[in-house]
């Protein structure tokens, strides 16, 4: 006989749940040095099997598992999944890639990044180079694609490192979806520059509405279910 025993404990992938000794790795984990590790997001689920080992009258070991609920993906410690679309804020460029801040998964941002502009997003990110268009990856040029400041969609392509997650936006609806062009990012406030965001020109061209400078960008085309929920929240200047 066996009995299932559910902690409503949420795990994230790469966990560590407990040592070898104390349970045998199930489903949704992973055994690594002696070490049980989650590597899914779910809820912890220990299953006590009483089943007796013949000859020593004994229990086997539980198992330990994780499972993917379908309420997990709304719980506030949602982590990205691989193919999930998520928006993000572009911190540094180079020639080789640049690199970014998930701030929203999926259509919602997450509550640790109650402000769009300020940093301090839970999961970092990067794309590189030959990930940012589907075509002519020869001849892509970072800074033409995506400058700090700004605000892209992109796609989980898998967790790149330790600290960052891999994302592409090698998609027509993927890319910049706001940006406010260089001359108003460098500027002083005195300085009376508008901070009006940028309109889409083309695929690879946006447009400040005041100054009419012009700039490349990776720029998306934006499906309406992200025009709804991803919505840049409003600045106030102070007097």
């Amino acid at each position: 006989m066996s009995a299932v025993k559910t902690d409503k404990i949420l795990r994230v992938p790469g966990e560590k749940i407990c040592s070898t000794a104390e349970g045998e790795p199930g489903e949704g984990v992973f055994e690594r040095d002696g070490f049980i590790y989650s590597s899914l997001t779910g809820v912890q689920s220990i299953l006590e099997r009483r089943d007796t080992v013949e000859g020593d009258g004994q229990g086997q070991s539980p198992l330990i598992q994780v499972i993917r609920s379908p309420s997990s993906r709304t719980i506030n410690t949602s982590v990205p999944e691989i193919g999930q679309v998520v928006i993000c804020r572009v911190t540094v460029t180079n020639s080789r890639l640049c690199r970014c801040d998930i701030i929203g998964i999926e259509g919602h941002f997450l509550p640790s990044s109650p402000a769009l502009f300020s940093s301090g997003a839970p999961f970092r990110a990067f794309i590189k180079k030959e990930d940012m268009r589907a075509t002519n990856k020869d001849r892509i040029e970072v800074n033409k694609c995506f400058r700090p400041g700004d605000i892209i969609l992109a796609k989980v392509l898998s967790l790149g490192d330790s600290f960052s997650y891999a994302l592409t936006t090698a998609e027509n609806e993927l890319g910049v979806v706001y940006a406010v062009s260089d001359a108003v990012q460098s500027s002083e406030p005195e300085d009376g520059l508008s901070r009006a965001p940028m309109l889409p020109l083309s695929w690879c061209e946006m447009i400040c509405p005041v100054t009419f400078q012009r700039e490349p960008r990776k720029v998306a085309r934006v499906q309406t279910r992200f025009l709804e929920n991803y919505k840049v929240p409003q600045t106030t200047q102070s007097e």
